[in-house]
């Protein structure tokens, strides 16, 4: 997908793996969630490669650390 200025986005897909719900996958351009890495972003249409790994279930696990 082309924008105005002819160039091309290009991004990263974030992948944040929880401890009680499904894996998601933000796109670093728009920062909007999927269930799944795909190869255009459906949100901005930036080209995303895999990137890094969030793990959002440690925080998510001090919740549930309470002495």
């Amino acid at each position: 997908m082309k924008r105005s200025s002819g160039k091309i986005k290009k991004g990263r897909w974030i992948k944040r793996t929880h401890l009680f719900r499904r894996t998601e996958y933000v796109c670093s351009s728009c920062r909007r969630a999927f269930d799944s890495p795909l190869p255009v972003c459906p949100a901005c249409g930036s080209r995303n490669r895999p990137g890094k790994t969030d793990p959002a279930w440690i925080e998510e696990m001090e919740f549930y650390d309470i002495p």
